[in-house]
């Protein structure tokens, strides 16, 4: 396994491998993970010692289970090697079966990965010669004539005739072999740039294809169920005006990570940005903020955690412990409240690409002004249906939580 590690290289895996689970105590040792997870003293296990030292910062350690988003080789080279020390000693004998399977069956997934890993370079070594090419990934563009915008999602050099494919964006392979001759006519396109020996298929604007992500309301305009379209370049023009720069699609993420005012472009990301090392090269998956702001979302930040800290003292002068007098609505917005003034406002996604090391402050403060709008429209939605539900008690036969049955049809329900 660490050996696959080191022949892969530098390819971004975060974009290309899920987030892996382990349980105990069938995968790992419960024991070891259940210190981990309560941050216990190591007692001296050297196990427990070099598995804090190598898991990455946004490993996610629960007392029954470890998981981890593998963002590249080194993340993966750490995890084998925690894996491996964590489970060393005595261990049952079905545990220590399921583990060997476990480990052939990684082995196995990650020789499987590599076909996809060498396609990966082989685009990033067709899109490093960018001549000819008018647009970049992550350019605002739209049509000449029918006037759709959309995002440059990729690009190549394609065959005249590839221009009929618009939909899924990639082009399909024939029914007669499963080689891809796009892909083949943009390696032998590298292969003569490489060589000095540029044909006119460079300069030529039909000959340089990409694959678009329309705007949601232009898609929806042109019938197209897949949000893409591939268009060649001649008939393409750059978007000037900065409110039409501003795209709404659900593919945008699967490419980019957020969009930069100051380049005008979406920024792609770290796999993205690898397989097209020409397209944005300096471009920063974190934008960088001025000393003002930075210090203003720090201010908010820390006022919103203080303002949840008071709050979630306000729940306890009412009642010390709403959860075990099944004071469900209290002790949800304690919880909730005692989250925020903690600064726990990622997702479990946020946390698995990389917690606060990958968040903008701007994004942290507005995910803390998020949570706290959503307690606040919690609590007040409840105190509306209580105050609907008081002013027509008079006229309600049955109450919540009642078995009813209708009395023609015969099906049977709860009341909620």
């Amino acid at each position: 396994l660490l050996d696959w590690c080191k022949r892969t290289g530098a390819v971004p895996l975060a974009g290309v491998l899920p987030p892996v689970h382990y349980k105990s105590p069938d995968e790992i040792s419960a024991y070891r993970l259940e210190v981990l997870a309560q941050k216990a003293p190591d007692m001296g296990d050297k196990a427990i010692v070099r598995a804090r030292e190598l898991l990455p910062s946004h490993t996610e350690i629960k007392p029954h289970q470890l998981t981890l988003l593998i963002r590249n080789t080194a993340d993966l080279k750490n995890l084998i090697q925690v894996m491996f020390r964590l489970n060393s000693g005595e261990a049952k004998p079905e545990h220590l079966k399921i583990r060997q399977a476990a480990a052939f069956n990684a082995l196995k997934s990650l020789n499987e990965l590599t076909d996809r890993l060498n396609s990966i370079e082989q685009e990033r070594q067709s899109h490093c010669n960018r001549n000819g090419v008018q647009f970049c990934v992550g350019q605002v563009v739209q049509h000449k004539d029918e006037r759709w915008r959309g995002v440059v999602g990729d690009w190549s050099r394609s065959r005249p005739n590839d221009e009929g494919n618009a939909e899924g964006g990639l082009s399909q392979k024939t029914s007669l072999t499963t080689k891809d001759y796009s892909m083949a006519f943009a390696e032998n396109s590298t292969e003569q740039h490489a060589s000095g020996n540029a044909s006119n298929v460079e300069s030529n604007d039909g000959n340089v294809f990409y694959n678009i992500i329309l705007d949601a309301g232009d898609a929806t305009s042109m019938g197209s169920p897949s949000g893409w379209t591939r268009c060649s370049q001649r008939d393409l023009e750059a978007v000037q005006d900065e409110h039409l720069m501003r795209i709404r699609s659900g593919h945008i993420p699967e490419k980019f990570a957020r969009f930069d005012p100051e380049s005008k472009l979406f920024v792609p990301t770290e796999l993205h940005t690898h397989q097209y090392p020409k397209d944005q090269p300096q471009a920063k998956v974190v934008g960088d903020l001025s000393t003002p702001v930075q210090e203003l979302c720090t201010d908010l930040v820390a006022g919103v955690q203080e303002l949840a800290s008071r709050m979630n003292r306000f729940v306890l002068d009412e009642t010390s412990c709403p959860a075990e007098r099944n004071l469900h609505v209290l002790s949800a917005v304690q919880e909730r409240m005692r989250a925020l003034k903690e600064g726990d406002v990622l997702s479990s996604e946020q946390k698995l690409v990389g917690g606060m090391d990958h968040i903008s402050p701007l994004t942290l403060a507005a995910q803390h002004l998020r949570e706290l709008l959503g307690i606040y429209l919690e609590i007040a939605e409840v105190n509306q249906k209580r105050e609907a539900s008081m002013k027509v008690k008079e006229n309600i036969k049955y109450d919540v939580g009642d078995v009813v049955y209708h009395t023609y049809f015969g099906f049977r329900g709860v009341v909620v």
